[in-house]
């Protein structure tokens, strides 16, 4: 039915009732056990659920990855290695792309 994407199983009854009852029949109840969808609709749905499931998987990748760029600054202050804020956000900048990066680090060489 297409009245079962857009009501209830109180609305459906009492569609039903009304498209039936003309003929004498009195709906008790209704209940769904199964609703199909077509499947273009079932491909949309399941690609907004990936979507969603992709984006609380990286805000807690990041979350993870910013927690440990701060631990590994306070770590390094506490072992002595004093850094000035520009290197401080250097250290952090390069964690948080090894981390939150789609692929492995690359070994690189700064040129000034």
């Amino acid at each position: 039915f297409f009245f079962a994407i857009c009501f209830g199983s109180m609305e459906l009854k009492e569609v039903l009732q009304q498209r039936l009852a003309h003929a004498g029949v009195r709906v008790i109840a209704f209940n769904m056990t199964d609703l199909s969808y077509a499947p273009e609709i079932a491909q949309a749905m399941l690609v907004r659920q990936q979507a969603e499931a992709m984006v609380k998987a990286r805000k807690l990748i990041v979350k993870g990855a910013v927690n440990i760029s701060e631990d590994a600054v306070q770590q390094l202050e506490e072992k002595g290695l004093t850094m000035s804020a520009p290197e401080k956000a250097k250290v952090v900048t390069n964690l948080l792309t090894v981390i939150c990066g789609e692929s492995g680090a690359t070994p690189t060489l700064q040129l000034n």
